[in-house]
Order: C-alpha cells, then sequence, then structure tokens
C-alpha cells in the first residue's frame, strides 16, 4: 500500500516496519477509500507515524482528550522547531489525527456523557436563545459548547446545579484561562455562562444573584479587536496570490471578498454556485448573525477572479460550493485553510500583525470605509452587524492608518 505513495523503497519499509503496522495500514485504507488523493494519504501515514511515536510512550493506557492534548501539544512543538515554525495548525492537525486513531484502536477514553437533566436543561437554553433572543445558529453553537463544557466539569464534582457558588465559577473560568484559555477566551466563555445562569436563575434552576455576580477579566485596549493590514499591505497580499497554481488561483478571489465586502470567514466558504448572479453582476451573501440574506453588486475585479477560478482549477464535482478543497475528498474550503492562507502569505510579505487571519481583512475593509467617509450605519450594514456598537469596534484606528488606507483604492470597493 505504502508503494503508492512512496517512491522510496527505504522510505516504504519505514512505514511497514513501524509499530502497530497492520492497523495503521487498515486506519488510512479508512480514508483511501473515502476519496482522499494519494498526497493527502502520504501526509496522513506521515502525521500518523509520528503521533503513534509520541502515544506509544503511553502503551495500552486509554487516554482523555485532555492527556491527547498534551502529548499531541509537545509534539507540535517540537515539529515546529525542527520546521522553523512554518505551520501554526501543526497542533491541531496532530491532535485531530490522534484522536481518530486512538478512537479506531480502542483506546480513546471518551468525557463522561452529561446527565438526562443537563441535557435537557441545555435544550432549553438553546431554544430560548433562539426563540426569545433570536440569535445567530453559530452563536447559539458556541454557547453551547462553552456550557456543556462547563457542566461536564462541574458534574464531576457530583453536585447538582441547584449548588452552584460563584466560586466554583471562578474557579473554573481561572483553571482554564491559566493552562488554556487567552483573556479573550475567557470573557467569551465568562459571558456564555453569565447568560446561562441568568436564564438559569429564572426558571428556578439556581439562585438569581449567581450571574450577575460573574465576572470575567479584564480586556485591555483593542486586545479583542483584529487589527488588520494597510491598504498598501492587502495589494501586496492579493498581487501575491496572482499566479498560475491551482491553489492561488482559488485564494484570490476569497481574499477579495474578505477584504473588499468584509465578509465573514463562514460566508465565504459557504458561498454557493447559485448565490452569484452573472446576469446582473450580483452576489447573494447568507448572513446567519442576520437570519437573512443580502444583495451587493458583484465588482469586476473579484467577479473576474471568480470566473478565473470555476473555469480553470475548481474540481468538478457535484458540490454546490464556490471554494473547494484542492485534493479529494472534495468539501467547501475550510476556515482553517483560508486562515493558513491568508497567515502564510503575509508572514511571506513581511506584513506584522497581532492577528493574521480573515478577521484582520474584515477590520482592514471597515476601517477603509471609514476613511472613505461612510458613516456607522453604512459600514455595520455593509458588515452584516446587529448593533452599532460592533460597528464601533471595528473603526478603532488612527489618523495614520486612515490616512494610508485613503491612497488606495480597489476595484472602487463598492
Amino acid at each position: 500500500m505504502y508503494e503508492q505513495w512512496f517512491r522510496n523503497p527505504s522510505t516504504v519499509a519505514r512505514y511497514e516496519s513501524a509499530p502497530y503496522a497492520e492497523d495503521r495500514k487498515r486506519f488510512l485504507m479508512r480514508y483511501a477509500q473515502q476519496g482522499y488523493a494519494p498526497r493527502s494519504l502520504a501526509d496522513m501515514a506521515s502525521t500518523l507515524l509520528a503521533v503513534v511515536g509520541a502515544l506509544d510512550r503511553h502503551p495500552d493506557q486509554k487516554l482523555t482528550p485532555d492527556q491527547v492534548r498534551a502529548i499531541t501539544d509537545r509534539l507540535a512543538s517540537r515539529h515546529c522547531r525542527q520546521d522553523g515554525g512554518r505551520s501554526p495548525d501543526t497542533a491541531d492537525k496532530f491532535r485531530h489525527l490522534a484522536i481518530q486513531w486512538l478512537r479506531f484502536v480502542g483506546r480513546l477514553r471518551d468525557p463522561i456523557p452529561l446527565s438526562a437533566s443537563s441535557l435537557s436543561q441545555l435544550d432549553d437554553f438553546s431554544a430560548w436563545m433562539e426563540r426569545e433572543r433570536g440569535l445567530s445558529p453559530i452563536t447559539i453553537w458556541r454557547r453551547y459548547r462553552c456550557i456543556r463544557q462547563f457542566l461536564r466539569w462541574y458534574e464531576g464534582k457530583g453536585r447538582p446545579i441547584s449548588d452552584v457558588q460563584v466560586t466554583d465559577i471562578d474557579g473554573y473560568l481561572a483553571q482554564h484561562g491559566a493552562t488554556r484559555w487567552s483573556r479573550v477566551s475567557v470573557v467569551n466563555n465568562a459571558g456564555a455562562l453569565k447568560a446561562f445562569f441568568r436564564f438559569a436563575g429564572m426558571r428556578g434552576w439556581c439562585h438569581l444573584s449567581i450571574a450577575d455576580a460573574i465576572r470575567g477579566p479584564r480586556l485591555f485596549s483593542r486586545e479583542d479587536v483584529p487589527s488588520g493590514p494597510s491598504w498598501e499591505d492587502v495589494q501586496r497580499l492579493i498581487a501575491s496570490l496572482d499566479t498560475e497554481r491551482p491553489r492561488d488561483i482559488r485564494d484570490r478571489p476569497a481574499v477579495m471578498l474578505l477584504a473588499i465586502y468584509g465578509l465573514r470567514v463562514g460566508e465565504v466558504s459557504q458561498l454557493k454556485l447559485e448565490d452569484i448572479d452573472w446576469e446582473r453582476d450580483q452576489i447573494l451573501i447568507r448572513r446567519p448573525k442576520l437570519r437573512r440574506a443580502q444583495t451587493y453588486p458583484l465588482v469586476t475585479i473579484v467577479g473576474n477572479a471568480i470566473l478565473r477560478y470555476l473555469r480553470s482549477a475548481r474540481p468538478r464535482c457535484q458540490r454546490r460550493e464556490v471554494f473547494l478543497s484542492s485534493k479529494a475528498p472534495f468539501q467547501p474550503v475550510s476556515q482553517g485553510a483560508l486562515y493558513e492562507t491568508i497567515s502564510q502569505h503575509t508572514r511571506q510579505l513581511g506584513i506584522f500583525l497581532p492577528h493574521r487571519g480573515p478577521h484582520a481583512l474584515r477590520h482592514a475593509c471597515a476601517t477603509h470605509l471609514l476613511a472613505q467617509g461612510c458613516s456607522l450605519k453604512e459600514i455595520g450594514d455593509l458588515l452584516g452587524h446587529r448593533s452599532s456598537s460592533a460597528t464601533r469596534i471595528y473603526a478603532k484606528v488612527d489618523m495614520k492608518g486612515l490616512r494610508e488606507v485613503a491612497t488606495f483604492d480597489l476595484g472602487g470597493l463598492l
């Protein structure tokens, strides 16, 4: 099997003789049967060999997801040092494959499932967020995950939710903030917990005062705001993707949508073929947070870039999403892939930003429009904000940045 992916006989022999040879073959064959490309399978085989070597220090032991995280973080750190810190997603790749492998061989210790009462409370809270608050499915799911993680942690103490104390919640946030979360993550989790316990108090599940006492850490000025690149740097980024490589042909229009229209990365990855009206030169953007779609004029330079991708680089398959993975099995381009593209190219161009992901381009779009004289209301409507407070956050820039962004015009920017 390995000779299909590796040409060097010594490399094939190394994979054949490594531990768990037959199990690894059966594991990889599952992905081959799903239509994964040979190059993807070769990369997976290499990653799996490293993962198996790291996990082999704990033979015949069932591992929890937290233990897997600790092991793969160390493995990723070692590999990043060897590769010059090339890929920020290495740890996630190792962790995902390690969990799949351990589950395959029966060595993953899954978290203890939530009790029926906790699941019922979570479902009630989710329904309330949708029905009474009108929150988007993404926001509901994120809060659901935050609360589920807390309830799983709290149930481990063997106490009912009616006995919860503020010190329990403070301890939970402090524990995770010291080991895994940034301050922004702690604040987000504190907000989700505050909303849940306010709802729980109204339902009589716990004391009403719990929610009011939940406090996250203070965020420093602009800590929760992605710093966008200057428009000169945006121009350089888009120009760097103007190549003949199929992946760049795909990523260039995606980056344009992020920068020119200020789209969220999820809105780009879920864009459908039928959302583009070529006859009217319009593009339909589905806004999950607004629970509706918005129609925009299709800027010529963006339309041409999308057409080039559709004609010369997009895989031929039944998928309706515009942007697809470049290797089989073809599926919508992941948010992580777009993050990696922007992060890698900004790093190669010497563009130094605290946050290198797609949201930095959304921020750059907002500050450009502000410099062009658009009102916060107009900017908020373009970005799909539900409140003006969100738009004010994006407008936190200095005058020097505004002067720089005003010198660049890409396609008229709507």
